[in-house]
């Protein structure tokens, strides 16, 4: 079971497509293609290629991290020396094996855990502040984490109540303004083509796709200018993954810095401006996804390459 076309296509003799609980078809993987197959999943005519947009960055860089290091509670380096920078309007992707550093990373810049050197995020220091801090100051930094019904959301707490999550503490008096909240969440429900039969549905109870653009829509709905969006379309459907995409490229327009965590380097590649690639928590090197090719990225991933030329 996957959703993952070309598993499929390399893998299967016979495949059979679900939509919606309902059977699409079964048909013989040598007589079928990956077009046919995703609108088989979606129900229409679907394009597999990944959009990228290229929009004019900032004259500075919103983020400047150097020599980011962090060390875990059992003594283990789990980044070491890290250093970029991240501009409005830019897509910085990361790539990397699972467990990489990719989630220290995450947490190092969200304040939830605390390292060594510097990340100056439009003249504040990120790392000297925990998460309240850094919401308090005004900073306006958003994550999206992988973990969408454990971190992100709470899975028994319905639409609404997901989306107040971020904005409960700002309402005048003791009372929670769900009145508000509700037409809220409606007017997210439809700008974002989230399907649930209600904002009062638990979120647990609805797809990953779908739970996915709530977490997302959430995040973006409190204007950030830095956005930092962990494995947003793992486990989804190519209808769904493109929605998200469509999602963060609009971002990109506005000039908001996008720092993009993916397992599939095809998304990352096609998507994102620049990739900086880590091994082990250390920085491999930052390259153009449109002029390097695939197996130079393994390379790098696996730690035996560097974007410099430099075989380990």
């Amino acid at each position: 079971i996957t959703h993952k076309l070309n598993e499929v296509m390399s893998i299967s003799d016979r495949v059979t497509v679900l939509h919606k609980g309902k059977l699409a078809g079964t048909v013989c993987t040598k007589d079928t293609s990956e077009e046919e197959l995703a609108g088989m999943m979606i129900g229409e005519k679907v394009n597999l290629f990944y959009e990228y947009i290229k929009v004019p960055l900032s004259e500075k860089p919103l983020l400047s991290i150097k020599k980011l290091s962090f060390v875990n509670k059992s003594g283990a380096k789990r980044l070491d020396n890290i250093t970029f920078d991240l501009h409005g309007g830019e897509m910085l992707g990361i790539a990397g094996i699972v467990g990489s550093g990719q989630k220290e990373l995450c947490e190092v810049l969200t304040g939830i855990s605390a390292a060594s050197g510097s990340a100056i995020f439009e003249g504040s220091e990120l790392l000297k502040m925990n998460p309240l801090e850094i919401r308090r100051l005004g900073i306006r930094m958003n994550f999206v984490p992988e973990d969408r019904l454990g971190m992100g959301l709470v899975a028994g707490m319905d639409v609404t109540d997901n989306i107040l999550l971020r904005s409960y503490d700002s309402s005048r008096g003791i009372f929670i303004d769900r009145k508000s909240g509700g037409k809220h969440a409606e007017d997210i429900v439809k700008r974002y083509g989230i399907a649930t039969p209600s904002i009062h549905n638990a979120v647990k109870q609805l797809s990953g796709g779908n739970i996915q653009k709530i977490l997302l829509a959430r995040e973006i709905e409190m204007h950030p200018k830095f956005l930092i969006v962990s494995y947003p379309f793992r486990g989804l459907d190519i209808g769904a993954t493109n929605t998200i995409i469509a999602t963060l490229n609009e971002q990109k327009k506005h000039g908001i810095a996008i720092l993009l965590i993916a397992e599939d380097i095809d998304q990352i590649c096609a998507i994102c401006d620049r990739v900086m690639v880590l091994h082990d928590g250390k920085n491999m090197g930052i390259i153009d996804p449109k002029s390097t090719s695939k197996e130079t990225i393994g390379l790098m991933m696996m730690g035996k390459y560097t974007s410099d030329g430099v075989s380990k």
